[in-house]
């Protein structure tokens, strides 16, 4: 969106000033990797007039290299566009080329011409390579309790002498300027918050060693460089991660072994049931139950014999 905004506001200030007959372009320089385009204003409605056109990419001694060349046939836009560029063919005064990965070989100076023009009506324009990101890294070091911080900057500061600094972010996302750095006289003077050690050498990294307990975001920034061509690390305080893994290694542990033990009981349990069970099946009948069961016969028996004497 933002990128569009600029665009838009760049053609119409542009679009003003291409007159009597002259074609000019803007491009907008980005960090290597990026996308960015390359935006011609022509001097008439090529959509109107039928005119062929074609941008000239100009990079070095070499001869101007067509990236993008079209012309009408039979009123369809036909075009042929280099790879490394992106034209969806929409035209009136002014069109705009996509460059989706910017790398070395896109920079350089562009020349947007209609067919018919003269040399004298063409205004280039330049791509050039902005600043890339500056990045940060953070490692553990012995002892425990300090943290390496590594700044990653787009250039070497030891030569460019610009200035930079470290800012620090808490768990409430308050910030504070932790490491200030600058160069006077071509000699580097830093100041820091207690606790935190730098290195005296500085080039495309910075190193500084912070404490574990000041634990939080850390942002490198270069100066006059945006904020959002940097990124943020994170310093975490140990003694938290390392207790909780060890409590709950120690935790799933014992779980584990009361599990088995459970296990093992219950199948204990299990088999002296069945043991029981099938013991009680295959013993024979005891003998003072033989011995009840005569007596009660005897005892039906005599009534009836005592009735046949009488």
């Amino acid at each position: 969106m933002v990128k569009f905004c600029l665009c838009l506001l760049t053609c119409l200030a542009w679009s003003s000033q291409v007159q009597g007959g002259r074609t000019a372009c803007r491009a907008l320089s980005v960090p290597e990797g990026e996308t960015t385009n390359l935006t011609c204003f022509f001097s008439e409605d090529v959509s109107k007039s039928r005119k062929g056109f074609t941008v000239l990419h100009i990079n070095g001694k070499e001869r101007p290299n067509p990236v993008v060349d079209c012309i009408w046939v039979i009123g369809v836009l036909e075009c042929a566009t280099e790879a490394a560029y992106v034209f969806d063919k929409v035209v009136a005064s002014s069109m705009t080329v996509q460059i989706p990965r910017v790398s070395t070989n896109e920079t350089g100076k562009y020349t947007c011409q209609i067919t018919g023009s003269k040399s004298e009506d063409l205004e280039s324009c330049e791509l050039l390579l902005s600043a890339g990101r500056t990045t940060c890294d953070v490692q553990s070091s012995q002892p425990v309790e300090e943290t390496t911080l590594t700044c990653y900057f787009p250039e070497d500061i030891g030569k460019s002498k610009r200035d930079f600094a470290v800012h620090h972010f808490n768990e409430t996302g308050t910030s504070a300027l932790v490491i200030d750095c600058a160069w006077v006289l071509g000699n580097l003077y830093c100041s820091k918050h207690p606790g935190y050690e730098l290195d005296s050498s500085v080039s495309n990294r910075f190193v500084a060693r912070i404490p574990r307990s000041l634990a939080g975001r850390y942002l490198c920034e270069v100066s006059g460089a945006r904020l959002h061509h940097a990124s943020l690390c994170s310093v975490g305080p140990p003694e938290d991660r390392r207790d909780l893994s060890g409590c709950d290694s120690r935790a799933l542990t014992a779980a584990v072994i009361f599990l088995v033990v459970v296990i093992i009981v219950m199948i204990g349990i299990f088999i002296f049931l069945i043991l029981q069970h099938l013991k009680r099946r295959k013993a024979p009948p005891s003998q003072s139950t033989s011995n009840c069961s005569c007596k009660a016969l005897l005892e039906r028996q005599r009534p009836e014999q005592n009735g046949a004497v009488v």
